[in-house]
Formats: structure tokens, sequence, C-alpha cells
């Protein structure tokens, strides 16, 4: 557009760092190191004198109040608009405050520091903080209340934003995005933050999100419910962790394997794991005892992952490779493998595979964005259906009953498809984890999923699941 030339020029006798207007537009506070500065913008008239002041401030949402951090102090000043007088002064220890952000009423104030420190104060008190939490991380973006002012919001550099409950301070809920989130509350009480190139919106009371998370330091590779839904058997570089489940998670045995386990299935007969292992090896493993025995060796080591039909008649092996990173060659395609007479046939370019409970369909999820649907059995390797969806397909799961499919899309959406009625019934974006598996629990009514975090590290999510509306309820996260 043209250049337009500015209204007014407001000469300010330090290099600004930070100006603001209230809320109506009356005031404007200027600060720049030493000095904060307010000005009345009707006829640009000074306002006081100038105050020595970090470049950190806000306005209450009246106008009537503006937080700011005293020079030379690590305290926070409470700042009355219309007499241009300090009313109050909150002992803040540690580090001088970097943001501020008043709760709607303008009773509650938030302030974060070069320490770390989220903190949260009551303007009508003189005492410390009533709530602190340590975010780890070096620098925040906006604060924000939500409209009944119940929930706190906060942006951190990395991508997190951290939601907690104003009453207590607790951290209730830690999001995601990619990096540089502007969290900000909307009238209706969804969650929006812009982010880099796109925008995230979260409905706090209706998007389903885990309660509970278990530590977990290794990348889990292959995931693998028991019949009965008591253990979860969690496959990685060099082992294999069963957790029990019941009557409350906890990590029970760790088996060394011969390599990395990369495919498993639960034998309902034997009442144990199969366990197949990138070296080539079969391993049969005994849950409450933690007992393994070694079947062989099927082959001299096959692709990065695999997935055995239930029956463990049939090895689905391939490379998971993103197609941009390399030159596509016979390497990266899957491989249905016969166990019992070693006869194997390619099946095209493959990030994720599952089988069906009753081992006569396998779903195989590609980089084209489609997850294609095969007989093991037959001859040839033309799929008998095919379902598009909207990124890399890299997680893709059967329910127990065969008629839902569980896929992980782009790392970060789960959708329910119904294979009856050809049609999805149901997305959820993860929360902590970047989702590469997911698996049914025998009775279809939890769905683990496993990946990176976001922040860093690895984590197995428990989700919840009503199979009969095809939604998520809120669910169990296991980090």
């Amino acid at each position: 557009g043209d250049v337009q030339e500015p209204i007014h020029l407001v000469e300010h006798r330090y290099p600004v760092g930070n100006a603001q207007f209230s809320l109506d537009g009356e005031l404007l506070a200027i600060s720049g190191w030493p000095d904060l500065q307010f000005w009345r913008t009707s006829d640009l008239t000074k306002l006081g004198t100038p105050l020595r002041a970090a470049p950190a401030n806000e306005f209450s949402a009246d106008g009537m109040r503006m937080a700011f951090a005293p020079g030379g102090t690590t305290s926070i000043a409470l700042l009355d608009t219309t007499t241009m007088q300090i009313v109050r002064t909150l002992p803040k220890k540690a580090s001088q405050a970097t943001h501020f952000g008043f709760s709607h009423d303008g009773r509650l104030l938030a302030s974060f520091d070069w320490d770390c420190n989220l903190e949260l104060w009551r303007t009508e008190s003189d005492d410390g903080p009533y709530a602190a939490h340590r975010t780890g991380v070096r620098d925040s973006g906006r604060f924000t209340f939500s409209p009944d002012d119940s929930l706190l919001a906060v942006g951190c550099v990395n991508g997190t934003v951290h939601v907690l409950r104003t009453s207590d301070g607790e951290v209730i809920q830690t999001l995601h995005t990619l990096r540089f989130p502007e969290p900000v509350f909307l009238a209706n009480g969804v969650l929006a933050a812009p982010a880099w190139s796109r925008v995230h919106f979260w409905d706090l009371t209706a998007s389903p999100l885990p309660e509970l998370a278990l530590p977990d330091d290794f990348l889990a590779r292959v995931l693998e419910f028991d019949r009965s839904g008591d253990f979860l058997a969690v496959g990685s570089e060099g082992e294999l962790r069963l957790w029990t489940l019941q009557p409350s998670p906890k990590l029970g045995h760790i088996i060394p394997m011969p390599g990395c386990a990369i495919a498993l299935t639960w034998l309902k007969e034997e009442k144990q794991f199969m366990a197949f292992s990138d070296d080539g090896s079969l391993s049969m493993v005994e849950p409450r005892t933690g007992r393994a025995a070694s079947m062989g060796k099927v082959g001299r080591g096959f692709g990065l992952a695999a997935s055995l039909s239930p029956d463990g008649r049939v090895l689905v092996w391939f490379n998971r490779q993103w197609p941009f990173k390399q030159r596509l060659d016979d390497r990266h395609q899957a491989h249905v493998f016969d166990t019992r007479t070693g006869e194997s046939k390619s099946i095209g370019l493959t990030l994720s595979a599952a089988f069906r409970p009753d081992s006569q369909r396998l779903a195989r999820g590609a980089a084209d964005w489609k997850v294609r649907l095969y007989d093991p059995n037959a001859p040839t390797n033309s799929p008998i259906k095919e379902v598009g969806f909207s990124g890399w397909v890299e997680g893709v799961a059967y329910s127990p009953d065969g008629n839902l499919l569980a896929v992980c899309v782009m790392g970060n959406t789960l959708h329910l498809y119904d294979l009856g009625q050809d049609c999805d019934i149901g997305s959820v974006r993860t929360t902590s984890v970047q989702a590469n598996l997911v698996r049914f629990s025998a009775d279809g009514s939890l769905l683990a999923v496993a990946g990176p975090l976001r922040e860093g590290g690895h984590a197995v999510e428990l989700w919840h699941v009503d199979p009969r509306q095809g939604l998520f309820a809120s669910g169990v996260c296991l980090r």
C-alpha cells in the first residue's frame, strides 16, 4: 500500500524498548531503559515524571493500574494511572520480571522472570506470590487469562503453551505448537495460539486431553497389549519393557532383546508375546514372569520397522524413511514375509503397517497420504481398498473387532475410521508426543500412542476410546 506519514511523532529521551496503549486508548506508556514515561493520547501531554523502570510493563484491563519492574530491584510496582502514584509494591524475589499479565478483573497478576519462574500474585495484597511454577524455559511469550479468569495460558519460545489453574497455580495442561506461540483466549473460551506460520486452536472444555504421565527414557519402536488388557509391551533398542496396567500403570519387567524389537504380537493360545527384532530373530516373552525364549531367526535381518500378524504366520517389514530424504529404491519397499515358507512379496513404500485381529487383512500407511488394505495371503500385491487422509500416515491400527481403524497422521492427529461405513468418525490432536505408533487394547477401550516428545525425550500416551460414538474420551498419558 501507500506509505503513510505518522499522525504524531513522540520524542523519548532514551531508545524505546517497549510502547503500549491502555485498553481504552487514552494512555500511552513508553519505556526505554532506564525510564518509563506516560502520555495522554488526546493531546500528547506527558503525565507525571519519568519512572526508573525496566522495559517490562503491562496495563490492567480497565487502564487504572500498571505493573512494572522498578529499576535496580526485583520487586513489582503497581501504579495508579489516575494519580501516577505507586499504590503497592509486591515483594518479588529471585530475578527481575520480564513479562506481566493482568486478569480481566484486575485482581490477579502473572509475572515471568529471567530464572524461568512463573508467579501469580493477588494485586490487593502485599504478600508474596500465592503460586509459582518453574517452566524451565528462559523466555516467555504472551500471558492470557480465560474469560472467567479461572485459567492462565502462557506461551514459551520452545513452542509449549502451559495452562494453569489460577486458584492454586497448578499446571493442568501442556499444549504444543511449533515455536514462539502467542496464546490468547477468545470470548467463547477457545484458546488460540499463532505460532510461526500456523494458528492452533483448543477447546479446553471439549477437547480430550491426557490425564496422567509416567516416565520413560527411551524411544518406543513398537507397542502391543495382551488379550486381557493387563499388560502393555513396549519394544526399543536392545530391550522390551512390560507395563502392568492393573490396578494402576506400573513398569514391570525389563527384558534384554537381541537387536531392536520392531514387531510384537500377542498369541492368545500361548498367552505370550511374540517379538521380532531387526536382526531377524523371533522370541517368546511371558509377561508375568518376564521370561524370554528364543525361537531362532527367520532371516538375516530386516528393516527398521515391522508388524506381525496375530497368528504369527505373516510378517511385514519395511524401512520407515521419508521420501524426500534420499532416493527411493527397493530398501524402502514393504515386504510381506511368510514365516512358514520363507516366501515374500513387495507392496510398496511404507511408513506404518498393522494386521486385522483375524490376520486376514493388512493395513499399510504411506507417505502419499493413503492407507491401503491388502489380503496378506493373496498371491498378488494389489490393494483391496484405499483411504485418503490429510498427511503422511505414520501409524495405523485395527480395533479388536476389525471394524475401526486408528490412523496417526503427520505425527499429531489421530483419526478413527469406520471401515464398514467408510467414513472418518472422530479425530483428536496428541498433546505431548509426535506420534508414530498406535495400538488398540484387547477390548478396544484404550489406544496407545508413542513417539518423541516435542520438547525432547520420549513418551507413550494412553487414550480412552468410545468406539460406539467414534469419539476419543479423556485418557491417560504415559511419559
